[in-house]
C-alpha cells in the first residue's frame, strides 16, 4: 500500500481483491479501512461480510466441486455482484446437472436471469 494510513485507499483495494475473487485480502483490506476512519464502517461492512460469505463457501466448494449444495451457496454469494453473474449461471447449471430438478437451484436460475435482464436496461430517464 502506497500510504498505509489512507482509508480510503485500503477500500479501493478491498474492492479490487473482492473483484478479482481474493476474499481472504478483501476480508483483511476491508477491515483495514474500517480500523483507520470509523466515518466508513456503514459502508464497508457490506463488503467485509460478503467477503467473509464468499470466501467461506469458495473453500467449502474447492474442497467439493462435485457437491451440488457447494456450488448453489457459492452462485448465491456471486448474485450479488453482476460481474459475478456469468460464474453463478455456471456453478447453478452444475448444480442442476449434478441434482437434476433441484427446485433450489432451478429458483436461483430463475432469479439470476431476472437480475441479468435488469443490468442490460438502460438506466432509466428522468422526466421533465
Amino acid at each position: 500500500m502506497a500510504v498505509p494510513g489512507d482509508a480510503r485507499g485500503w477500500a479501493d483495494y478491498a474492492g479490487a481483491c473482492f473483484m478479482s475473487r481474493d476474499f481472504t485480502h478483501a476480508k483483511e483490506a476491508f477491515q483495514e479501512a474500517m480500523n483507520l476512519d470509523n466515518s466508513l464502517q456503514a459502508n464497508l461492512r457490506n463488503g467485509l461480510g460478503a467477503a467473509s460469505f464468499n470466501e467461506q463457501n469458495l473453500a467449502r466448494w474447492k474442497t467439493d466441486s462435485l457437491n451440488a449444495d457447494n456450488n448453489i451457496t457459492l452462485a448465491q454469494g456471486y448474485m450479488g455482484t453482476p460481474e459475478f453473474y456469468p460464474e453463478a449461471r455456471r456453478l447453478l447449471n452444475k448444480a442442476v446437472s449434478l441434482r437434476p430438478g433441484d427446485k433450489n437451484a432451478m429458483h436461483m436460475l430463475d432469479s439470476l436471469g431476472g437480475l441479468e435482464q435488469k443490468a442490460k436496461m438502460p438506466p432509466a430517464r428522468l422526466l421533465k
